[in-house]
């Protein structure tokens, strides 16, 4: 059996969507996701924690 589909809330998969699939920098995601600064940086924390994002360096992020 393969590994379960993360479960992820609206704004997880919300800002999953606006990284895309090319890595992209952190001001870039905050301005696309259109939310406070300090959240946004907080759920690409939780993400990269769970092994859906990864930060590159510069502050760039990518999925994982």
């Amino acid at each position: 059996a393969g590994a379960a589909e993360p479960v992820l809330d609206a704004s997880e998969r919300r800002l999953l969507a606006v990284i895309g699939a090319a890595a992209r920098p952190i001001d870039e995601i905050i301005r696309d996701f259109s939310g406070p600064a300090s959240s946004t940086a907080a759920l690409l924390t939780a993400l990269e924690l769970r092994g859906l994002v990864q930060q590159l360096p510069g502050k760039v992020f990518a999925r994982a």
